[in-house]
């Protein structure tokens, strides 16, 4: 997700995007299981590929503590953090 105020306070969306988690509902599994760090990295793939400009990542339990990781580990990508119950 992305915030943006290119008009003095006027923010708009220029971009949401919304990722589910590999195993989580109906995205697709793998074979060899899930290690907590391929979630972070798979979405630090998605910021560098998709949206080439730091984010505001908003994530929920799981999904939070993934926007902390990534915030520390690759803070250029991030603009800011909301983290609900993490």
């Amino acid at each position: 997700m992305l915030l943006d105020s290119d008009r003095g306070g006027d923010w708009r969306w220029k971009r949401n995007l919304r990722t589910r988690q590999r195993g989580c509902g109906d995205s697709g599994g793998v074979q060899n299981g899930y290690r907590f760090i391929d979630y972070p990295r798979d979405q630090q793939a998605l910021l560098r590929e998709v949206m080439r400009e730091p984010a505001m990542l908003i994530g929920h339990s799981l999904g939070a503590m993934n926007a902390i990781y990534i915030a520390a580990q690759a803070p250029k990508l991030v603009r800011a953090i909301e983290a609900c119950r993490s």
